[in-house]
């Protein structure tokens, strides 16, 4: 933190102004990487969320040895831009869609990579150096939004993606809620036919197929 200039007094009395602090943006660095079906988008950010650098890189082969490859290509990349990046950058967030356990950093399942049971977050770790933490992308963006976007000051809301799937993130009560699972808020998977389509995750009829 940085003591601001302008001073002001809360209340009545003698004694010292209250001076307003902020948060010093550039003491530390984040590293983060969102893993598609068929691309790499990176990005290095600052404490308060604000974009230093961005890197993209094509995935051409699903296979998790070739895609931790590439992250750790893309991660060495975005560290090497500046100087100050390498020095203070001691984390990586990797955000990817399907079934994660945030807690381990264990993706469970993930339709559109074709993964299963893969230990991501401690196998970057070891390859980049770096605490990871790993998370689904649709809750990844809920937090991002609820602490620096459309969320800021909302206790309780509701944030739905549609795109190659459906998905949807929840905040109730200030927390982001993952469910017992994990899975809370997966409305892409929910049965509106049952006689429907097929679905990717074995159902019939969800919404997302």
């Amino acid at each position: 933190l940085h003591e601001l200039a302008a001073t002001e007094r809360t209340g009545p009395g003698a004694g010292r102004p209250a001076s307003p602090l902020a948060v010093r943006a550039d003491r530390e660095f984040f590293a983060g990487v969102k893993i598609t079906a068929d691309e790499l988008i990176g990005v290095i950010c600052d404490l308060c969320a604000q974009v230093r650098a961005t890197a993209r890189r094509p995935l051409t082969d699903s296979d998790v040895d070739s895609v931790l490859a590439e992250v750790g290509r893309l991660v060495d990349g975005l560290l090497d831009a500046l100087p100050e990046h390498r020095r203070r950058t001691r984390r990586l967030g990797l955000s990817l869609s399907g079934d994660v356990d945030h807690t381990t950093g264990l993706v469970r399942y993930s339709p559109f990579l074709h993964w299963r049971h893969v230990p991501l977050g401690e196998r970057a770790a070891r390859l980049t150096g770096l605490t990871v933490t790993v998370e689904n992308d649709v809750k990844a963006l809920t937090a991002a939004e609820h602490w620096f976007g459309e969320g800021v000051g909302a206790e309780s809301f509701a944030l739905v993606t549609v795109g190659t799937g459906i998905g949807c993130g929840l905040v109730v009560n200030g927390r982001l809620v993952s469910g017992a699972y994990g899975v809370a808020g997966e409305i892409g998977h929910v049965v509106v036919d049952a006689s429907g389509p097929d679905c990717h995750c074995g159902g019939r009829g969800c919404v997302e197929s």
